[in-house]
């Protein structure tokens, strides 16, 4: 019984570890703004019509993240629990993946675009978002190769991610 729970805690540790390599600095200053924002309705409605899109873009991806990181453990609880603690880590992480993170990215895809993206930045704000697509899709069509790439330093993220720092929502290419 102690080893199970032990194997149970080490993979909850791994599919952490993994949000947290896919997520950005702590001490971004968006995260810090959710804080106030939240504390004041009033002044996140302000506050938001005078954000740039990168701006408002990485506000909302931040909150998903938020969102993405609340759901990750209980994605993985559930399939535990369905298993009866029999399912491989390897099929457990590979669950939270397809199921969790998969839909994350196709919100935040969706959520930006209904966003407004501005005049003159439609292509390369478009790529950003098709390129952030295909690692959704790859997460919930190939969960395991997904992983495989992550943990061997070829990461399913990379050119997503370059295109959206370069841009300034970079968070919005992260899980």
């Amino acid at each position: 019984m102690l080893r199970r729970v032990l194997l149970v805690l080490g993979i909850v540790a791994a599919v952490g570890g993994l949000c947290v390599g896919c997520g950005g600095a702590s001490g971004d200053s968006a995260t810090g703004s959710l804080e106030g924002a939240a504390a004041d309705g009033a002044a996140e409605t302000s506050e938001s019509a005078e954000l740039s899109f990168p701006e408002e873009a990485t506000k909302l991806c931040d909150e998903l993240r938020q969102k993405y990181l609340a759901e990750a453990p209980k994605v993985f609880a559930r399939e535990l629990q369905r298993s009866g603690g029999s399912i491989p880590p390897q099929q457990l992480e590979a669950k939270v993946i397809q199921r969790a993170l998969a839909s994350s990215l196709q919100e935040k895809v969706d959520q930006v675009r209904a966003l407004g993206i501005p005049k003159g930045d439609e292509k390369q704000v478009e790529a950003i978002l098709a390129a952030i697509e295909d690692v959704a899709e790859k997460a919930q069509t190939k969960p395991a190769l997904f992983l495989f790439q992550q943990s061997n330093f070829k990461h399913p993220f990379f050119k997503a991610r370059h295109m959206a720092d370069e841009y300034g929502i970079g968070h919005c290419a992260r899980a």
